[in-house]
């Protein structure tokens, strides 16, 4: 009996043996399947792949292993015949460049073989997936020679029959990865095999949507992805790729147009120093349009994507009510109160509670991908600060604002909300809107925001660095503080929408504008808090690059609420 119980745990031992190897394999897209409409083709899991660099954008294989994103090199994908292998002539430039040690760090010991294609001949691509961290020689083995029962394997099928020939022959898990990208950015994977945690992976916030710089380790690591539930079809990342990217850029640019032409209306109605209560409400209005994106979003998510103009009209006209209904409570709390303190607390409850990444801002699936989206960070601050200035004071003072700083302090430290989710400098937006909103902050002294050591200490501490993307020419460069996100202010759309506003009203307004917004802004110095919360976030943006680039958004909407207050007055 103990021979035949030690009978099958050799058995089995060998079995796990025999299964246990893992191979990524590189599927030709001129093979994976029919190119299909993003808009109307449902796939669970999809890779979003870093900006093509370096001529052929082989750079984009870089990540995969090595765990991290990289500049590419003419050389990366060099290499000659040696025997019945090759070696790679760039080994030395990859190795300067750090790529070897991330490679070393991201695989853990785990050396990856080639496995060659049935004609024994391997392309560029899947020699560069190969590459091991302490030896140029890239290690092969035939297609029907017996294969390694353990490790990791990389592979690119010349079609559908050898990818699954070569999964059933490893055994153990396989990662399907359709290469190269369509024009989105991203492509479809297939997870292959037994040893797959249930679910479907994410290496950020939206379900099936897995940096390729992950890729390496989910096929090695499983667990060290988040898996979440299938999601219905409204939520596959590539119908929402192409919504951000695509649709959500021109919907975007066509309400910008339009709010610009608004406030170019407005400074002509200022000028000819006349009242118009009407467009003071289309203003007013105008404000919300961040949170009506955002709400938008959410209903897309139940609802659908293809209604997304429908969903954002009705989110629009639904928090210009909500935030009419907001003055009647605020009312009662004293006459004092702002009329934009309603679309105040309506923005900052939308923006505070509704995820922003499910939404045309959102910071995942843009084409520069990030944590925090800087025109929803921008207009959530905004709104915090009109609210700690336009809150009636008659009854409670300034303990609301007090209140309310308080709770989002709170929150954003043992909450981890999204606006708090990229860097400390942003847990101190609660106090600094605070302040700048009950007027402490109006002065010189704002420019001391400037001096929070959180990217000062960095900068001296490892340099600075140029990685656009996050993409690294040297592994040092992870460290450092990456000037590049400094530069992204002025190719934001934003930053071209101030530029122009700027240029409109030295043309169309001249000094008799600015003498027009200063006597409203001494009438009623609530009026200048939104600019003066610009000037806060532009100041705190040298410690933070993501509040310089909402900086344009705060100083749009600081000027709307001038000539909001100027149209009602004047």
């Amino acid at each position: 009996m103990n021979r035949l119980a030690l009978l099958v745990l050799v058995l089995v031992a060998l079995t796990a043996r025999a299964t246990g190897a893992e191979i990524l394999i590189l599927v030709p897209a001129s093979a994976a399947g029919p190119r299909m409409d993003p808009r109307t083709y449902y796939h669970p899991i999809w890779v979003l792949w870093p900006a093509p660099t370096g001529g052929d954008g082989s750079n984009r294989l870089l990540s995969v292993m090595s765990g991290l994103d990289w500049q590419g090199s003419p050389s990366d994908t060099d290499f000659a015949p040696r025997g019945q292998g090759w070696i790679s002539s760039g080994y030395r430039e990859l190795a300067e460049r750090g790529y070897t040690r991330a490679l070393g760090e991201n695989l853990r010991g785990s050396r990856p073989t080639l496995v060659r294609n049935p004609r024994g001949s391997s392309s560029p691509s899947a020699l560069l997936l190969a590459v091991r961290p302490d030896s140029p020689e890239v290690a092969t083995v035939g297609f029907r020679a017996p294969w390694p029962d353990s490790g990791l394997l990389a592979y690119e099928a010349l079609g559908w029959d050898d990818a699954a020939t070569a999964a059933k022959k490893a055994g153990g898990r396989a990662l399907f990865v359709e290469y190269p990208p369509g024009p989105l950015g991203c492509s479809r994977v297939w997870l292959i095999g037994r040893g797959w945690p249930e679910g479907i992976p994410r290496s950020g916030a939206v379900p099936g949507l897995v940096e390729a710089k992950f890729l390496g380790s989910m096929l090695a690591r499983p667990a060290s992805l988040k898996w979440s539930p299938e999601q219905p079809t409204p939520d596959v990342p590539n119908r929402w790729l192409e919504a951000v990217r695509v649709s959500g850029p021109v919907e975007t640019g066509v309400i910008i147009c339009a709010l610009l032409a608004a406030i170019l209306w407005a400074v002509r109605v200022v000028c000819a120093e006349r009242k118009s209560f009407g467009l003071a409400t289309l203003l007013g209005f105008g404000m919300l349009y961040p949170a009506a994106a955002v709400a938008a979003g959410v209903m897309s998510r139940s609802l659908g994507l293809d209604g997304s103009v429908v969903w954002l009209c009705a989110a629009w006209l639904g928090l210009g009510i909500a935030s009419l209904a907001a003055l009647l409570p605020l009312r009662l709390l004293g006459p004092d109160g702002h009329p934009l303190a309603g679309v105040c607390v309506v923005g900052l409850l939308v923006l505070s509670l509704a995820d922003c990444r499910w939404s045309l801002m959102s910071p995942e699936l843009g084409w520069i991908p990030g944590a925090v989206s800087p025109p929803v960070l921008g207009a959530w601050f905004g709104y915090l600060v009109g609210l700690s200035a336009f809150a009636p004071r008659m009854v409670l003072g300034g303990a609301f604002a007090w209140l309310v700083a308080a709770v989002l302090t709170g929150w954003a430290i043992w909450g981890s909300p999204w606006w708090a989710d990229s860097d400390w400098t942003l847990l101190l937006l609660p106090i600094v809107g605070l302040m700048v909103g009950e007027g402490v902050l109006r002065n010189r002294w704002i420019a001391l925001l400037a001096l929070l050591p959180t990217s000062l200490a960095r900068a001296f501490a490892n340099g600075l660095a140029w990685a656009p993307g996050g993409e690294l020419a040297h592994l040092s460069d992870r460290s450092a503080v990456d000037a590049s996100r400094y530069a992204q202010l002025v190719l934001s759309p934003s930053f071209a929408a101030a530029v122009i506003v700027a240029g409109a009203l030295g043309i169309f307004g001249g000094t008799f504008l600015w003498h027009q917004l200063r006597s409203v802004a001494r009438g009623d110095p609530r009026s200048a808090a939104p600019l003066w919360a610009g000037a806060a976030a532009a100041c705190m943006g040298v410690s933070d690059p993501i509040l310089l680039q909402a900086t344009p958004i705060l100083l749009g909407g600081g000027l709307s609420v001038l000539l909001f207050d100027a149209l009602r007055t004047l």
